[in-house]
């Protein structure tokens, strides 16, 4: 009895510290993409000022945009793999049976 209030206690702590990281990263994707998106606009506002190499304005442009939805496709993964979503308890099922085949062969 024990043993399985160990293992439920163990993945119940597992599942708590893949949450906090999942948050963790929402938070720094939050902050950091405010911080681009904040140097763009001010950019662009002192632009007017005389400020006028059109390479760092590409530049510019395209991390603004390309980050976040880069980072926000691999934030989207993370989530889906901490909320549980089928696709990845499917493959880790089918990774974990192909690893413990492996072992058998093995041995």
């Amino acid at each position: 009895m024990r043993i399985i209030k160990d293992r439920k206690y163990k993945a119940a702590q597992k599942r708590l510290e893949d949450l906090k990281g999942f948050y963790n990263h929402l938070g720094i994707y939050i902050v950091v993409n405010l911080i681009i998106v904040g140097l763009y606009i001010v950019s662009a506002y002192n632009k007017s000022g005389g400020f006028e190499d059109e390479n760092f304005w590409l530049w510019l442009s395209l991390n603004t945009f390309s980050v976040p939805v880069f980072w926000g496709i691999g934030l989207l993964f993370h989530a889906m793999k901490v909320f549980n979503v089928k696709f990845f308890r499917k493959w880790e099922e089918r990774k974990l049976n192909e690893f413990l085949e492996k072992e058998e062969t093995r041995n």
